[in-house]
């Protein structure tokens, strides 16, 4: 918590930190053959507190940055993981971020939200997928919809 606070502090005053502050970050996250979902649930609220500080200018490529790690989050059988990796997107602030690349990020979250088809075994986690779905689709249909071509092989 206090660490999370004097970065917050500090990104406040220098916003042009952040991208080095959120790589610096990743390179700390857990291996999903660690086991620490503790870890990752902890990391993934420290995360949504500090994209709250992002410059719009760096909007896109922390979309691109994140989407990799949002989508092993996301698709996590741990049922805690993809939970708070979808609660990202209840946050307007992590929500502008998230998907303001969205012909780079959003086909790569599709295909992960959309397990292959397999929906999750946690009720919880399939309704917030569909929300994060809607969320998207209210955010660019054009891109949207090339994402979903896209993972379902048409045209």
């Amino acid at each position: 918590g206090a660490l999370v606070h004097a970065m917050l502090l500090l990104l406040r005053a220098q916003p042009s930190l952040l991208p080095s502050a959120l790589g610096a970050m990743l390179q700390q996250w857990p291996q999903p053959q660690e086991g620490n979902s503790s870890k990752e649930v902890l990391l993934l609220h420290e995360l949504e507190r500090l994209l709250e500080v992002a410059e719009p200018a760096s909007h896109g490529r922390l979309s691109l940055l994140l989407a990799p790690l949002l989508c092993r989050s996301a698709a996590s059988d741990n049922s805690r993981v993809a939970e708070r990796a979808l609660s990202l997107f209840s946050s307007e602030a992590a929500r502008r971020v998230l998907l303001a690349d969205s012909r780079g990020a959003m086909p790569m979250l599709m295909q992960a939200l959309l397990r292959g088809g397999c929906p999750h075994w946690n009720a919880t986690v399939n309704k917030m997928t569909h929300e994060v779905l809607l969320l998207m689709r209210e955010r660019d249909s054009a891109a949207f919809a090339a994402a979903a071509e896209h993972c379902f092989g048409g045209g």
